[in-house]
């Protein structure tokens, strides 16, 4: 694993043709691979309420890391997790797929150069195809205290308690992240 993550810190090497990462190790409780020493690098796809957290230990134990979008929870916890990056000087990278694509990349060049003339305006969709909308899955079947380790996913919110029913997209009180669902106590 670690000659593959290196060119992320040194972008002059190539990660060798033979480098191949048959398995990566995935836990419930991400300080095991904080404390991992072959560990360079983590991917936190998290809820999004995790990701500050998350995000600062790993860089303070010396671990670079990806964090899916968005940021941050609140504008808050972004502040702290730029000061642990720059602190530490460890790579943080934030997911944005879509933006950092080549394909982007290569309009935004061809825009520079003047090669499509002067720009008036500008259209985009941005689409999944998806009946019920982008990342809204169905609450699994089976969801319930036994099935999910509701403690260590809620982390440092507000305690809700887990009910497991769906809800119209858009409705008040749900946080979805990949298909859990909860209504917060308030409600």
């Amino acid at each position: 694993m670690r000659g593959c993550l290196r060119p992320l810190r040194r972008p002059a090497l190539a990660c060798p043709g033979d480098c191949e990462i048959t398995s990566l190790p995935v836990t419930r409780r991400y300080q095991e691979l904080l404390a991992n020493k072959d560990i360079d690098c983590l991917i936190a796809a998290v809820p999004d309420h995790w990701h500050k957290q998350i995000v600062v230990d790993a860089v303070n134990a010396g671990k670079d890391i990806y964090c899916e979008k968005p940021m941050s929870h609140t504008p808050g916890d972004g502040v702290e997790m730029v000061a642990a990056a720059k602190k530490t000087g460890r790579i943080v990278q934030i997911g944005s797929q879509r933006v950092s694509s080549v394909i982007c990349a290569k309009a935004n060049e061809l825009i520079a150069q003047g090669v499509l003339g002067e720009l008036m305006m500008v259209e985009a969709t941005l689409g999944r195809n998806e009946p019920n909308g982008a990342w809204e899955y169905p609450v699994p079947p089976d969801l319930s205290p036994q099935t999910l380790d509701w403690d260590t996913w809620q982390g440092s919110v507000p305690s809700a308690r887990l009910i497991p029913i769906s809800l119209p997209a858009g409705a008040a009180g749900r946080s979805t992240v990949r298909g859990l669902l909860a209504i917060s106590s308030f409600i």
